[in-house]
């Protein structure tokens, strides 16, 4: 359903940066990792998690022939310690039948593998904000030091209001990013 993929995604949907939309229905149908993304399909649409490189990023599609929107998860998908949470491309209750547990256990792994283990350890403290922290890292790698420096200081609480000031303001990923890392500019050295 979504082998054509690209990282051209748009993203113009009211509240599409801070919701994955409203839910899919039914369960989880498939999921399959290509080469660009992670994408999971239910009956009525998709969602397809960007891999680290010039796709990183996550989208949604309701509809066989919806739009992908830019979207941005809320739920924490790491441990502390960076690694990933046995469901953590899954929203809590999400529903998926049994005999696509080894498969999301197995392209989960696969997923987060990729991603950088500095990344993801640095993402982990920002809770909520995990997959905006790792998209302001992606983004603007000149962050990714004070973002580690902001979790080692305990001011998660600060960077979190901008991430919601930012999210809130901006829908979309470029302004998002722009903005935190105005904000951000004093301590970038």
């Amino acid at each position: 359903m979504l082998s054509w993929f690209t990282y051209s995604m748009t993203s113009t949907s009211v509240n599409s940066a801070r919701s994955p939309g409203k839910n899919l229905s039914g369960p989880l149908r498939a999921i399959r990792l290509t080469e660009l993304a992670l994408n999971l399909e239910w009956e009525d649409g998709a969602w397809v998690f960007g891999l680290w490189g010039p796709a990183f990023g996550f989208w949604s599609q309701y509809g066989r022939d919806g739009v992908m929107i830019d979207r941005l998860p809320l739920w924490p998908s790491l441990q502390p310690t960076g690694l990933w949470r046995e469901e953590a491309l899954l929203p809590p209750l999400a529903e998926y039948p049994d005999h696509l547990l080894p498969d999301i256990q197995s392209t989960t792994s696969a997923y987060f593998s990729q991603i950088p283990i500095s990344v993801r350890r640095i993402a982990a403290p920002f809770g909520q904000n995990q997959w905006l922290a790792m998209d302001v890292m992606h983004h603007a790698p000149n962050l990714t030091g004070v973002l580690d420096w902001a979790g080692q200081c305990d001011l998660r609480v600060a960077i979190n209001s901008l991430f919601c000031a930012a999210t809130s303001l901006y829908k979309e990923r470029e302004q998002r990013i722009k903005m935190i890392e105005r904000e951000l500019s004093w301590r970038v050295q």
